[in-house]
Order: structure tokens, then sequence, then C-alpha cells
């Protein structure tokens, strides 16, 4: 398969590797042999302990070993060239992701067919619109509403008793209509 590396390749990469998407950044400032041993996380072996020792790295003991490739696991560069890895794989594997996809939202007898074609639909940038209608219902005491208006008043410099007017007059009142056309005697 093309797009499988070698020992060779692990071991002298080039700028042609590089700019054919062989190895990232964070895979070429890894030393070879953690180079190799994340290429055998992915594909030739079947734990970071195996991996370590495929890649040539040797310990005193199993457990040793195991201590190693667990520092290696957690190795921030490890990690990264870990994630570069993975998404160059998965970038590889989109055409057959895709063809799959499309087998199962034209196949109208596979149970995931809905869910083949909603993903399908995200994918091209097709978006389902969606309405919420929210009412929030707010209740704001008449203490309340002065001490915030205080408050503003406070913060702007302007005197909050002039806002609101100091005294408070109780009095009555009578409402009149425009087109009533009596008038008091008194004025």
């Amino acid at each position: 398969m093309e797009n499988e590396l070698t020992v060779t390749d692990l071991e002298n990469p080039t700028a042609e590797d590089a700019a054919h998407g062989r190895f990232g950044p964070a895979m070429l400032r890894l030393p070879v042999m953690e180079r190799i041993f994340v290429c055998l996380l992915f594909h030739g072996a079947h734990s970071a302990t195996d991996a370590a020792r495929k890649a040539g790295f040797e310990a005193k003991s199993y457990g040793a070993l195991r201590v190693q490739a667990h520092r290696m696991m957690h190795d921030p560069k490890v990690g990264e060239a870990m994630v570069e890895e993975a998404k160059r794989r998965k970038r590889m594997m989109l055409p057959q992701f895709d063809r799959l996809l499309s087998a199962i939202a034209t196949n109208s007898q596979h149970k995931d067919q809905l869910s083949a074609i909603k993903l399908s639909y995200e994918q091209a940038g097709v978006t389902v619109a969606r309405e919420s209608n929210i009412n929030v219902n707010v209740t704001v005491s008449e203490k309340e509403k002065l001490a915030s208006i205080a408050l503003w008043a406070k913060e702007l410099g302007v005197d909050p008793a002039k806002l609101l007017g100091g005294q408070v007059i109780e009095g009555e009142f009578t409402e009149v209509a425009e087109d009533d056309a009596s008038k008091p005697d008194e004025w």
C-alpha cells in the first residue's frame, strides 16, 4: 500500500515524506525509536509495552519496560505525535468512510439510514432551522426598582432624589375623556 510506512521511512524521513503528509511536525520532532513506537501503537502492537519492545526499547525486566512505555505514553511530545498520527490515518480513510456512509444512507432497509442521512446533511453544511421560544418572567418589587434607579443615578453622577422625587404626594384623581365636554365648575 502506498501510504504504509517502512522502518527505513521512520529512520530517515525526508522533506518529501513531510510534504506528502507521511509525517507531521510532531512526528518529525521525535527520535526514531519514539516515532516507531507511535506507529506501532496504531498498527502492529497490542499494547504500549509491546510497542516499546517492538520499537527496540530495552529494559532489565518486563515491569521496567512497562514503566518506560507508560512514561512515553504520558510524554507531551509523544502525545502530540499520537494525535497527529491518528488524524493522518483518519484523513486517509475519509474516502472509505464516505463510501460506507453513502451505502448506509441509500439502503432503505438499514436501521441507521436516517442517522446516516442526517450526518451527510451536516457534513454538507446543510442545517435544519430550529426555532425556540423562551419566556422569562421576572418580578421586581417596588423596593428593588427604587434601589436600582438610585444605583444607576449614582453611577451617572445624578442626585437620586431628583430622579425619585424625594417625597411622594398621594391624591385622588378622575380620568377625563377627551370628548367629555363637561368641565368642572371651578378650576
